[in-house]
């Protein structure tokens, strides 16, 4: 495999934990954040905001430690010993070697080699830390059909595209990550999700230059908790449903996060023409600091490449039972909650409640832009919503 690209998996089964990574909330935890609706969330991003102000202003002088040093044995590919990539032989002693010297590396870049095109057969493993290095640049991570996943502490700087990939994996726990790339760089989607169930993510930073966690199509019971997203496109659901592909998204529940300077907040996407659903959403406690499209539904997605071959397509994946709760802060767009729905079904349930918002531009008001979106609003302060239709 050609590259800088230290980690790529193809596991049945991966446990990676390392106490070497960042734990924003750990004092937070024995603080009782839980003991009041309102005060526990407002305690809660007061709290990760002086975090992510720290580990934002330390990005700069982190990246020195990334340099590339000139001693020591740096690259440790598992077959030098003993990895079978044949899909039949245990590899996992080897990868456990492979591994432990990669740990006690002091020099150079330590980088663990899977070579590519190769199948690699491994029981339950724990990668564990500290390691010895400072040098820890992890590109990319994606892992494929795994069960019991863990994934903690880790820094992710810089990736190429996607910083980590799920995929057909059930029973996952994501936790105290910090993932950074330039606000500028495209299609650096922080934590893309895909045909996975039952995954939570939670306590951690992502500040990218495109989703800080994407959830795609085949994914359900997904719980994203306590994170910091920004700067980046916000948590987006979608796109789904491009070329007329049917896909699906059900169970997803976004809560005690907070978006700052994101081009978009919460987010649902599809594409005119696609089919399925995505159902059963819900946002609450929700923190917006200058925002973009704090709250959007937009049921006619496409890209300016694709506008021309879709613009004539008919049906849409329908979108139901999504609700905001308790969504405050700021947003930079006066229009701070847009539901674009089709001219079909449209979408149907929405439901909007305590959500008060200011403009982050003096003397701009607030509003709410609907099309075909069904639903009820209890919102009685900045922006109201009346245009949802019963």
């Amino acid at each position: 495999m050609e590259g800088r690209l230290p980690l790529v998996l193809v596991l049945f089964l991966v446990v990676a934990q390392s106490s070497a990574g960042y734990r924003p909330l750990e004092q937070y935890h024995s603080d009782g954040r839980y003991s009041s609706r309102e005060g526990a969330g407002r305690r809660y991003v007061d709290h990760f905001l002086d975090y992510a102000e720290a580990a934002t202003d330390h990005e700069t002088s982190d990246l020195a430690y990334y340099e590339p040093q000139r001693f020591g044995k740096s690259t440790f590919d598992v077959t030098e010993y003993g990895a079978v990539g044949d899909g039949r032989t245990d590899s996992s002693n080897a990868f456990l070697r492979a591994w432990d010297d990669l740990c006690g590396a002091t020099g150079g870049r330590p980088t663990l080699v899977i070579p590519h095109g190769k199948e690699f057969l491994l029981s339950p493993l724990s990668f564990k830390g500290p390691c010895k290095s400072k040098n820890l640049w992890i590109q990319a991570l994606s892992f494929h059909s795994c069960n019991n996943l863990r994934v903690s502490g880790l820094q992710h700087v810089n990736s190429q595209k996607n910083h980590i990939s799920i995929n057909g994996c059930n029973d996952v726990d994501i936790s105290h990550l910090k993932i950074t790339a330039p606000e500028e760089s495209p299609n650096t989607d922080g934590i893309d999700i895909s045909a996975s169930n039952h995954l939570h993510i939670h306590d951690s930073f992502i500040g990218t230059g495109d989703d800080c966690v994407a959830i795609n199509g085949f994914s359900s019971y997904i719980n994203i908790s306590r994170v910091l997203c920004g700067p980046g496109h916000g948590i987006s659901i979608g796109s789904l449903g491009k070329g007329g592909a049917y896909e699906t998204v059900e169970e997803v529940h976004v809560e005690d996060c907070t978006f700052k300077g994101t081009m978009n907040g919460a987010r649902i996407k599809t594409w005119k023409g696609g089919r399925g659903y995505a159902r059963k959403i819900s946002f609450e406690r929700i923190r917006m600091i200058n925002a973009g499209n704090p709250i959007i539904i937009d049921q006619t997605y496409v890209n300016r490449m694709a506008a021309a071959s879709t613009a004539s397509s008919s049906g849409d994946v329908e979108i139901s039972d999504v609700s905001y709760k308790g969504v405050i802060g700021s947003s930079t767009d006066a229009r701070a909650v847009y539901f674009n729905c089709g001219d079909g079904a449209g979408c149907r349930n929405i439901v909007v409640e305590d959500v008060e918002m200011t403009s982050a531009v003096a003397g701009k008001q607030l509003f709410a832009v609907c099309n075909n979106a069904h639903g009820t609003s209890s919102a009685d302060r900045s922006p109201r919503v009346p245009c949802l239709l019963p």
